[in-house]
């Protein structure tokens, strides 16, 4: 969940110390650590997640950092175009709604009988490294497609910077 904000992260802290503004990420960062702590302390302790619990608390804190450093950023250097970013967010988040999908279908009992165990049988190969080449392989075809139907912008970027 917080994968994309601790990416962003540091390229927002980036942009503050472009500006001479050190202070600002420093400071919202040894807040996040303290958060981050405090979270993973009271999701271990008083949820069933076990693990999960700081996997999330991680991914909170995250989304808060990158959150808080995107406002600041907005509000005292005017450097983020907001209206782009929302644009960009759903070009973004289309293709990964479909990948979420194809790889919640993939995990169904069914779906894993059917598909994966015939082809495991008829290669020779394990049921597990079957499982994990079609979740790969499908979910780069799904994902890719879904991007160039919507006509995501950072897509074609990609691949026509990578063509010169």
């Amino acid at each position: 969940i917080g994968l994309i904000f601790t990416c962003t992260t540091p390229i927002l802290t980036r942009a503050f110390y472009a500006k001479n503004e050190m202070k600002t990420p420093v400071k919202i960062g040894f807040l996040m650590l303290i958060l981050n702590c405090l979270l993973n302390f009271t999701l271990v302790i008083f949820t069933d997640l076990q693990a999960s619990a700081i996997a999330l608390a991680t991914s909170i804190t995250s989304i808060l950092n990158a959150t808080i450093l995107l406002y600041l950023g907005h509000k005292k250097f005017n450097m983020i175009d907001m209206g782009q970013l929302k644009t960009n967010a759903i070009k973004i988040l289309i293709p990964s709604i479909s990948l979420i999908a194809w790889l919640t279908m993939l995990h169904q009992e069914n779906v894993n009988n059917l598909l994966i165990s015939n082809i495991a049988q008829s290669l020779g190969r394990s049921i597990h490294l079957i499982h994990v080449f079609w979740a790969v392989i499908g979910g780069i075809i799904i994902y890719m497609t879904t991007a160039l139907l919507i006509k995501s912008t950072e897509f074609r970027e990609l691949f026509l910077k990578s063509r010169t």
